[in-house]
């Protein structure tokens, strides 16, 4: 069928398609009203920083999951080889951090490991690469005995062992001492928080 272009100039739309080409435009307004206003207020973020642009060491707490729940489960390479998942997870973190004492030999690693049900503090904060693959190297991994894990465990531990910087409003400009993040590795199928 060919329709003619006269069709769809406004005097011969119905009242209904008139109403429902006016929706039309109010949406797409209303979208691009919306993409602007992010925009602006991404805009105005990056003129206020809260921090100054400088180098502020890391402390990085990786969370290594060493149950699973299937043994059978395995991750193949391209050329043909196979590896556990904690296998996998440790040729990844080896190959992370070498790459993060790289870029910053003031980088501190710690190592929490998640066990069936709980999690525990393996390794405290160190910048020595050898002590935390070591650690990474020492855990083995076993079969999940559980349904799910509670990551309320790890915030636990992060709460009692580890020690945060404090954010004063006052001070917002003066960079903390250092900067804390995490890195979980879970490769279980069910966990709560």
């Amino acid at each position: 069928m060919v329709r003619d272009a006269r069709m769809d100039t406004p005097e011969s739309l119905s009242p209904q398609d008139k109403e429902l080409s006016l929706s039309r435009d109010s949406v797409a307004n209303k979208k691009d009203y919306n993409y602007a206003e992010l925009r602006e207020k991404a805009l105005e973020n990056f003129q206020k920083p809260n921090l100054p642009n400088i180098n502020i060491p890391e402390r990085i707490v990786i969370c290594l999951d060493v149950c699973y729940d299937d043994q059978n489960s395995l991750y193949r390479l391209g050329d043909g080889t196979t590896f556990t998942p904690t296998a996998m997870y440790k040729r990844v973190l080896n190959f992370f951090i070498y790459s993060k004492y790289a870029i910053n030999k003031k980088t501190e690693f710690a190592l929490i490991v998640l066990k069936n049900s709980e999690a525990c503090l393996l390794q405290g904060f160190t910048n020595n690469i050898k002590d935390i693959i070591g650690k990474i190297d020492y855990v083995n991994g076993e079969e999940s005995n559980t349904s799910s894990f509670d990551f309320k465990n790890i915030l636990t531990i992060i709460r009692d062992e580890i020690e945060v910087p404090e954010y004063e409003q006052s001070k917002c400009m003066i960079p903390p001492p250092f900067i804390i993040r995490m890195l979980i590795l879970y490769g279980r199928s069910n966990f709560v928080v």
